[in-house]
């Protein structure tokens, strides 16, 4: 349908402001705040009826996260350098369950609540003739959840009256990576790090054990000529599932898998790199092989169909990337990337459609600069076939899409120069092109946005 998509708006109000001070010596500190404040909605699944089968109608009355940011940079003599960042976050939401798509009757209330604290540190120290680096990162979070259902009359209780369930995280990931030049024109760099997580608050889940993996990596480049570069690497990491995927049901559209699995992967590429006055790009060819993928299920509970992430056997995905720029002419800028793969999961002695992975991804933009400050850009996005699952658990075919995006800009100064300006008008999705990410969810139709950015 070409009419406008129900429960699909939004208010949303964003602001950053990032400030830095050079010291003597070379040290420098900075700090940055950004404020995401809003509501919005989200369409009821479109590929089934509703009268048959469960679709979600929620709304995010509430939508809000603080971030604020401080960094440092210090230099420790003339061959080592420390980098350093803490930051703290707080997120809140209210998700509002409603009984049909009228939005009149409320069924449940989700309010979430996050305080996250993190930190990443780093330390480049030369060794030899080559680098030594080192890296810390942590963060600490706590995430607070309420279910409120309604009452007989309709109404909500009061916040205060139900019990929040506490879930807590500890993540970690240290690491050290040493790179070398064996000659002028080979390098060599190897690494390895070691990873962890513990949940010791689950809320009204079960407890789960403190994990660690450890990783690798390796890689070379060598200097073919004097604009072109090959590169290879490969690498081992781990991703261990999130509280959000360990323990949230997100008001009974989940079914919970307390048997989930952390997944890793092994990575690999080879890549041939130019860097010319005119034309700059790489092609990479790359193959990733992964062990209890994570992927989602459909099931059905009690007649309700519900999603489950499971663990998969394993998974691989192979293919091409391209990415480049190139400027035929002094005003206008080429700008692309292709990526065609081939991303397979695997059970037992088969392999299936991993969900919501698109074939092929690609851009092409053209931007044009004028001397007088005005810049017109156009942009095409296409993405390549993609598999959902619908209520039966069975793979459907996505539809493939391709978004033209149009952008003009205004570039002025003030102040000899101290204060840039940019005036924007920006149309995304120009022709309205259907996009389907997720089976019965699209995504934006047009969109129409105008701004102002000031540097100084």
């Amino acid at each position: 349908s070409n009419s406008l998509r129900a429960n699909t708006d939004r208010a949303l109000l964003n602001a950053f402001v990032q400030g830095s001070y050079k010291l003597n010596g070379g040290a420098e500190i900075g700090l940055s705040y950004m404020l995401i404040d809003g509501d919005y909605g989200i369409a009821p699944e479109g590929h089934v009826d509703p009268d048959e089968s469960s679709v979600r109608f929620w709304r995010f009355p509430e939508f809000a996260n603080s971030t604020v940011v401080m960094n440092a940079s210090v230099p420790l003599g003339a061959t080592s350098i420390v980098r350093g960042a803490v930051w703290g976050s707080w997120f809140r939401q209210h998700i509002n369950a409603y009984t049909s798509g009228n939005y009149e009757l409320l069924e449940d209330q989700q309010q979430d609540e996050d305080n996250t604290l993190g930190s990443r540190i780093t330390f480049n120290q030369e060794v030899g003739k080559g680098l030594l680096s080192l890296a810390f990162n942590g963060l600490q979070s706590v995430h607070l959840e309420k279910t409120l259902e309604t009452q007989e009359d309709g109404s909500l209780p009061a916040a205060s009256s139900v019990a929040a369930q506490e879930y807590e995280q500890f993540v970690f990931s240290v690491g050290g990576e040493y790179g070398v030049p064996v000659s002028d024109i080979l390098r060599l760099t190897v690494g390895g790090s070691l990873d962890g997580i513990a949940t010791p608050q689950t809320g009204d889940k079960p407890s789960r054990d403190a994990q660690t993996a450890f990783g690798a990596s390796g890689g070379m480049q060598y200097q073919l000529a004097p604009t072109w570069l090959f590169r290879a690497s490969l690498g081992r990491k781990v991703r261990f599932p999130t509280m959000r995927e360990l323990f949230g049901v997100a008001l009974n559209r989940f079914l919970l898998n307390p048997d989930l699995k952390p997944e890793s992967s092994f990575v690999s590429e080879v890549a041939l790199i130019t860097n010319g006055a005119f034309l700059s790009g790489e092609i990479i060819g790359f193959y990733q092989r992964t062990f209890d993928t994570i992927d989602q299920e459909r099931v059905t509970v009690d007649d309700v169909s519900l999603r489950r992430r499971i663990n998969l056997d394993g998974s691989r995905v192979f293919g091409v990337e391209l990415v480049g720029s190139a400027r035929p002419v002094q005003a206008i800028t080429l700008n692309g990337h292709l990526t065609v793969m081939k991303p397979r999961g695997i059970e037992g002695d088969d392999t299936v459609f991993l969900t919501e992975k698109p074939a092929i991804l690609g851009s092409l933009g053209v931007r044009h600069t004028s001397r007088s400050g005005l810049t017109l850009s156009t942009e095409g996005t296409y993405t390549g076939r993609a598999y959902g699952r619908n209520d039966d658990n069975e793979l459907v075919p996505l539809v493939k899409s391709l978004v033209m995006d149009l952008k003009a800009a205004y570039l002025f100064s003030l102040r000899n120069g101290s204060v840039y300006n940019e005036v924007f008008l920006r149309v995304d999705n120009v022709f309205d092109t259907e996009t389907l990410p997720q089976l019965g969810l699209p995504g934006a139709g047009r969109f129409l946005s105008a701004g102002v950015n000031v540097s100084f």
